[in-house]
Parts: structure tokens; sequence; C-alpha cells
């Protein structure tokens, strides 16, 4: 097993329960770590065995933007799931979600949720 991880991947979009939240685009930042299994890719060194992270962040942005999700929670739980099924290498994922515009005197809110596959 290996930790394939992203830091700090920032996607701007509509999110929140204030009126002028859905007004505007706000900046989320992600920390995307996967657990997965790396041996039949540390075995052949062929880019087909392997965890496309760049589809990961291509994939998170995407569903990020399209998401019509008010809040953080449901955002991250449904990213989550969509990701444990788009990418069947990952065993075990951890999502994390700061919001920086969430608290005036704070330099971020955030969350993070752990998924396994059944």
């Amino acid at each position: 097993m290996a930790t394939i991880f992203i830091e700090r991947l920032q996607v701007e979009t509509v999110i929140g329960i204030c009126d002028w939240e859905r007004e505007v685009e706000q900046l989320l930042i992600f920390d995307v770590v996967m657990d997965v299994d790396v041996a039949a890719v540390a075995t052949s060194d062929e880019i087909v065995d392997a965890l496309d992270y760049a589809a990961v962040a291509v994939c998170i942005e995407s569903f990020v933007k399209e998401s019509t999700s008010l809040l953080l929670e449901s955002l991250l739980h449904c990213l989550g799931e969509y990701l444990i099924q788009q990418f069947p290498p990952i065993g075990k994922l951890m999502l994390t979600v700061r919001k920086p515009q969430a608290i005036a005197n704070a330099s971020c809110a955030g969350i993070t949720c752990e998924f396994l596959r059944n």
C-alpha cells in the first residue's frame, strides 16, 4: 500500500447558505489523501497500472464546480462517494476542504471526511 496525496487544490465555486454566497464564487481548498495498492505499478513501472492523480484533481474540480450543494458537509460527502466510484484503485480516501471566507476572524474553517471502499 502507498499513500498518494494532493495538497491545496484550489477550486472556485458557489457554496453557502447565505443569499450573497449564492451569487458569488468562493475559494475552496482541498487536500486529498488516497491509500492505493501500488504492487502492480511497482512491478510493471507502467502508467496504465497507476492511479492517475492528475485525473483525480480534474475530477474534483469538475465535480465541485458543477455541485449545487449548499453546505460543505454535503459537498464533501457526495464528492468522496463519487471519487471512490470513479477510481477503483482507491481503497481509502481522506478529503479535507477549507473555506477561507467562512469566518471573518479566522483564516479558514473546514471539514475532513474519510471514505472506505466496501
